[in-house]
This record gives structure tokens, sequence and C-alpha cells, in this order.
């Protein structure tokens, strides 16, 4: 059996994790919350992974994610490391070509109406 986890972030306790996790509306930041609750109670790594839905190894990567940014970071949020890419004039370009500014295909009902061009 794998060794402990240790969770090193000050100040919450389980309880605390609970009551987050009831106002918390990301449903896989639930379940991680309550996960990082049963391991501060003293409950085996496989007992809280198997609670939380996830393996000992992804439990283990979630508290490590916790213990270097709270509770916040549990989330799953966008991914913010890198700008958006496109700017004035290429946004344009690429909105007049049907993509997105990340690149990828808008999605667009076959019976639409296509955009005409305006003069």
């Amino acid at each position: 059996m794998g060794a402990p986890v240790k969770v090193t972030w000050p100040g919450l306790g389980p309880a605390d994790l609970r009551e987050r996790a009831r106002r918390e509306a990301v449903p896989d930041a639930v379940r991680r919350l309550l996960a990082i609750a049963l391991v501060l109670e003293g409950a085996s790594r496989a007992e809280a992974a198997t609670a939380g839905g996830m393996d000992r190894q992804t439990l283990r990567d979630w508290v490590h994610r916790y213990n270097g940014t709270g509770p916040d970071g549990l989330s799953d949020g966008r991914h913010t490391a890198w700008p958006p890419r496109g700017r004035g004039a290429g946004r344009r370009l690429l909105a007049a070509a049907g993509r997105c500014p990340g690149g990828a295909r808008q999605r667009v009902h076959p019976a639409a109406p296509r955009p005409t061009a305006r003069s």
C-alpha cells in the first residue's frame, strides 16, 4: 500500500472543506474537496480515492495541487498561461474564415443561413 498523503494547507479542517464543498458549483471540485476531507479525517488513500471516484495516484496529485494553491486550485479553471492567438486584423481574418480565435472550428448548424457580406 502507498504512503499516506500529507495535507499541508493551513487553516482548513475537514468540516471547513465539507462546507466549501456544499457551496461549490463544479461537481469535480466537490469530489476532490470531499476526498481531501476524508484524508484529513484519517481515511486511507485508497478509501478516500474510491469515495472521490479516482485512483490513489490521482488523489495524490490533487492533494499536491491543494497543498500548493489551496481549495481554489481544485477546480478545472480556464488555462490562462498563453493569451488567445490573433490580434486585431488577425482576429477579423479568423472570424471571416469561420474560425474561433483559438483556431477551433465554430459549430454551425447545416440548415443555418450563411452570413452575407455587407457593403
